[in-house]
């Protein structure tokens, strides 16, 4: 699983292995890998968050690995994997609850809102559909541990819709 597309670049291994060799799961594996050694907690590194994992592989589709194979990884993971933290058009920030599906707008995900709009972390949270509230949007992503420290893992496992 660490053949490149392009079998030049110097970290693509084992030599002497075409791509066309290379079958579909062992490509689809690739980009699974490079996603969890980049967003998956390491003791001596710090993680991506999961939006900024999908920029960069997305950055390599067709370059480092296969095109299809990655649209389909992106069709199930979303543009904001699930758990991914995001601050909407209003200020409000909220994590993603799942991902659009059936070629619905990736970008346009379920949020459950965790702190509103001037800044109050709620104790009861609401849903956010994307696809359906259209004046909102996703104006970027965050770093859950950067927003909420400690308490990010608590903070979204917590979470309780009315």
């Amino acid at each position: 699983h660490h053949i490149k597309q392009d079998i030049a670049i110097q970290n693509s291994y084992p030599e002497g292995v075409s791509w066309d060799e290379v079958t579909y799961e062992t490509r689809l594996l690739s980009i699974v890998d490079i996603y969890q050694a980049l967003a998956g907690r390491r003791m001596y590194k710090r993680s991506w968050p999961a939006p900024a994992t999908m920029r960069y592989l997305d950055a390599l589709a067709g370059i480092e690995y296969d095109a299809e194979a990655w649209e389909d990884f992106q069709n199930a993971m979303g543009i904001y994997p699930k758990g991914s933290l995001v601050q909407l058009s209003d200020n409000s920030l909220g994590f993603v609850m799942s991902v659009p599906e059936n070629g619905n707008d990736l970008e346009r995900p379920f949020v459950a809102v965790v702190r509103n709009s001037v800044g109050v972390d709620l104790t009861h949270h609401y849903l956010v559909d994307l696809e359906k509230e259209r004046d909102m949007s996703i104006v970027k992503d965050l770093d859950a541990l950067d927003v909420f420290g400690d308490k990010a893992f608590d903070i979204f496992t917590r979470i309780q819709v009315d």
